[in-house]
């Protein structure tokens, strides 16, 4: 990388927020998930299909939130036996809470 690449990044190569740069870098992995199609926030269930229909997701949540965040993923591989050890640091965390709880 340049010097001029570099002073965009932090220490862990991420796109610094202040700079007005947009960066995609096609060696890394990036994967997303979005199942807020399957998830009914009415009723709190979630939408399954015809096979199994709709589960309510009261019980299996016994009173505590949904959990809603994004992290970034470091790998780090250690000298002993090539462990390699995951690190995440997250972007945003928060608690959806609804009133059957």
């Amino acid at each position: 990388k340049s010097a001029q690449e570099g002073q965009n990044e932090d220490e862990n190569g991420r796109h610094k927020t202040n700079s007005k740069e947009m960066t995609f870098d096609s060696d890394t992995t990036y994967t997303f998930e979005f199942l807020q199609h399957l998830i009914n926030f009415d009723d709190l269930s979630l939408e399954l299909g015809s096979l199994i229909g709709k589960v309510k997701l009261k019980e299996m949540l016994d009173g505590q939130p949904i959990k809603i965040m994004a992290a970034i993923q470091h790998n780090e591989s250690s000298s002993q036996k090539e462990k390699v050890a995951e690190r995440f640091d997250h972007l945003w965390s928060f608690d959806l809470w609804h009133e059957c709880l």
